[in-house]
C-alpha cells in the first residue's frame, strides 16, 4: 500500500511517498509536527506516537525509565505488542 505523507517546512510543501509499515515509522513520525525541544515530560505528551518520537529520534532515554524499549508506559502501554499497536494506529 501507498502512503503520501504531506511535509510541512516553513511555507514549502512536500509530498512524500512512502510504503506503510513499521520500519518507515520514524519518516512518519518525523512528518508530524513534532520537535525535539523542548524537551518534555511523559504527562505533557499527549500520545504514544510523540512519545516515541522523542525516544527514538531525540534520544530522551529518561522516557523509558527501565530501559524495556516502551517509552511513557502510561501513553504507550506496558508491553511492546500494545506500543506497536498504538504506534499503528498513529495514537
Amino acid at each position: 500500500m501507498l502512503c503520501v505523507v504531506l511535509l510541512v517546512l516553513s511555507t514549502h510543501y512536500q509530498l512524500i511517498p512512502i510504503q506503510k509499515s513499521t520500519q518507515n515509522l520514524g519518516r512518519i513520525l518525523l512528518a508530524q509536527n513534532f520537535s525535539c525541544s523542548p524537551k518534555k515530560t511523559c504527562g505533557k505528551m499527549r500520545s504514544c506516537t510523540e512519545a516515541y518520537f522523542f525516544l527514538s529520534q531525540c534520544g530522551h532515554k529518561r522516557r523509558d525509565g527501565d530501559n524495556d524499549g516502551i517509552t511513557c508506559e502510561k501513553l504507550c502501554g506496558k508491553t511492546k505488542s500494545r506500543m506497536k499497536q498504538l504506534l499503528d494506529a498513529g495514537l
